[in-house]
């Protein structure tokens, strides 16, 4: 099982790279892929289906991994926020956002992370900012500061939403990380 989660991101990586140079190729690693989503599929194999779809990085492979966007599956859910990180902002950041009040802790924690990969205009900033007053968890709170932080010189308030966390937040993990932050700029 391993070495075909592996096989199958290797995949998803060379069809990355022949996009340009070879996009007929490419396409057709994306179709294979796609095909692979039969609804009988167990969840492991659709779980690394959508991973591999996601390393391709291209916008063919978005109506097969916008299936699983509301899936039943907390963990296929999870997979599709991952597989978004390297799709184009367009098609997207979006669904990145929507994923940060899903239901489950881990669809959350993935649509952070992913959101990591992406650049952040306002409407990202806002909705993170957001996302960081009021998700319960301190996993995604540690990872929407990092992601805030990562961008305090294009939005001063950054710094001030990381400080507020480190003397405030009630987790004393969130505190830790946001103090870890704040001593990086020192």
């Amino acid at each position: 099982p391993m070495l075909s989660s592996m096989a199958l991101m290797a995949l998803g990586n060379l069809a990355h790279s022949l996009e340009k140079p070879s996009p007929d190729r490419a396409q057709h690693i994306v179709d294979e892929l796609a095909g692979q989503l039969k609804p009988d599929v167990i969840e492991s194999k659709a779980h690394d289906i959508l991973e591999a779809l996601g390393n391709t990085g291209m916008a063919a492979a978005m109506p097969a991994i916008g299936r699983y966007l509301k899936d039943d599956s907390p963990r296929l859910r999870a997979a599709t926020m991952d597989a978004l990180r390297f799709m184009p902002p367009s098609l997207s950041d979006d669904l990145l956002v929507s994923g940060l009040s899903d239901t489950d802790s881990n669809t959350r924690l993935e649509a952070a992370f992913s959101l990591s990969f992406k650049a952040m205009p306002a409407n990202l900033f806002a909705a993170e900012k957001s996302a960081l007053a009021s998700d319960d968890n301190e996993k995604v709170r540690a990872s929407l500061l990092q992601n805030l932080w990562k961008n305090r010189t294009q939005y001063a308030e950054a710094e001030a939403l990381v400080q507020q966390a480190a003397e405030h937040d009630p987790s004393e993990y969130v505190r830790k990380v946001a103090a870890g932050l704040l001593g990086e700029a020192r």
